[in-house]
């Protein structure tokens, strides 16, 4: 019997893109979906055996999954989600209803495909497969083992070639376009679109959610001309459902829905922080509209239950009061966009410290510009992000600095942290924490214990 440690080490012999994403090819040769394909019929077609909701887009594709599938669980179906990447364990990209799936779980699906792969004769070699190949296998097996009634899946990277692009949803979804990894997906919002769009299956509705203005309609007609050669049905997102009222909380918001058709509306109490949440909200209940067209039974109750109980860390997440703290993965200009709104929408006035760290594949100057120009001339500590991938932070304060920012470097991120609660200490300050998913978790574990009553009483101590 396998160990959850020793799963992770047999996925992980395999190519790591997530991990070494600067050697990834993104090409049929490297990305070979019907190799792919074939594997997974070798193994009993796991990925047809279930049906399924398919996400891509740049932003917001897995809030819009976590809210369907809590919706779904409240509508009484049995539920699974796969999403990636994640923040402290492999076993939160696979959900059966409200749950990860756990380490013994977790371990002994990926034995369970280890022992099949020997018996059948495949030679393991290293670059057989990929991680994220194997991984969404493991999800594929795990769904049909529970037997789900509905499973969830957010593309990795891109959508044409993505691992998970080899099932046939019941809907496919996409988020909003913005330019992110555009030396692998393309470098106009055109481009990146028709990647994106690659998971538009013949025959099977679409649902676009509002793409920002700018390069909607770029976005739009891509999509659009995909949808009409395949005879896949598009639906807009923002002409299916309309966001009747906005409300702000201190811990989220209010937002009444009315689906098109229907002369009621829906209120939902929605605990993520910001607009762009509402409009992946909206995405989410289109795809429900259009699910209910395909005879599933989602009651507008399981709407309203389903959304107060979603939860996703890390995803503008606030930590505490002493001082505040905001904790968010944003690390490509549209996500940052979004972050940077919602702290000006939240706390008018207020002054962030940002504290940003950033993988060594993205564009530094770009990812930061709407804090240059919401926040000019703010402070900024940098760190490295915990992953080979990340960026030193001398590279970091040097672009940022050009662009004027008071910068100060720090070794780790708890040191980081320390840093900006320091500065933080004048009257409407905050700190911000982004750039990468992979720091949120040191960055919580920082917070909770800097601000822990313990470690507090024993600093005014001396000890």
């Amino acid at each position: 019997m396998a160990t959850y440690a020793e799963a992770i080490a047999f996925l992980e012999s395999f190519i790591n893109y997530e991990l070494h994403r600067g050697r990834m090819k993104y090409n049929t040769r490297a990305l070979h979906l019907r190799r792919f394909e074939h594997f997974l019929r070798s193994i009993g077609s796991p990925h047809r055996a279930i049906p399924l909701v398919h996400i891509a887009g740049t932003k917001g594709k897995g809030s819009t999954a976590v809210l369907l599938h809590s919706i779904a669980v409240e509508a009484g179906l049995h539920t699974g989600l796969y999403t990636s990447p994640h923040l402290e364990s492999y076993c939160e990209r696979i959900r059966i209803d409200r749950a990860p799936v756990s380490k013994r779980q977790f371990a002994d699906a990926v034995e369970s495909l280890r022992q099949q792969l020997e018996r059948d004769g495949v030679h393991l070699e290293s670059g057989y497969r990929t991680t994220f190949e194997l991984l969404t296998t493991v999800a594929f097996n795990i769904f049909r083992d529970e037997s789900v009634d509905l499973g969830i899946i957010e593309t990795g990277l891109g959508g044409r070639l993505d691992a998970t692009n080899v099932i046939e949803p019941e809907v496919s979804v996409i988020t909003a376009i913005g330019l992110d990894h555009t030396h692998l997906l393309g470098t106009t919002h055109a481009a990146i679109a028709r990647e994106k769009a690659g998971i538009v299956k013949t025959g099977r509705p679409v649902v676009v959610a509002r793409q920002p203005s700018g390069h909607a309609n770029e976005v739009l007609n891509t999509v659009h001309e995909i949808c009409r050669r395949r005879g896949s049905l598009l639906y807009y997102a923002p002409r299916w459902v309309q966001i009747v009222s906005r409300t702000l909380r201190r811990d989220g918001q209010t937002v009444r829905y009315r689906l098109r058709g229907s002369a009621t509306e829906i209120e939902v109490h929605l605990p993520l922080l910001g607009l762009h949440q509402a409009e992946n909200l909206r995405a989410a209940l289109a795809v429900i509209a259009v699910l209910r067209t395909r005879r599933w039974t989602i009651p507008d109750s399981a709407i309203r239950l389903g959304v107060k109980k979603v939860r996703w860390p890390g995803r503008i997440e606030w930590l505490g009061e002493q001082p505040p703290f905001v904790l968010d993965g944003a690390h490509c200009p549209l996500s940052v966009e979004a972050l940077v709104q919602t702290i000006r929408e939240q706390r008018p006035g207020w002054r962030p410290v940002f504290v940003f760290s950033l993988l060594d594949d993205k564009p530094i100057e770009a990812t930061v510009a709407p804090v240059a120009r919401i926040f000019p001339g703010c402070e900024m500590v940098v760190f490295r992000a915990p992953t080979v991938r990340g960026c030193p932070p001398g590279a970091l304060a040097g672009s940022l600095r050009t662009m004027g920012f008071l910068v100060e470097e720090a070794k780790s991120p708890s040191d980081a942290l320390a840093a900006a609660i320091s500065c933080a200490r004048r009257p409407h300050s905050l700190v911000v924490a982004f750039g990468s998913l992979y720091s949120v978790a040191p960055l919580r574990n920082a917070y909770q214990q800097l601000t822990s009553p313990d470690l507090a009483s024993q600093k005014q101590s001396g000890k």
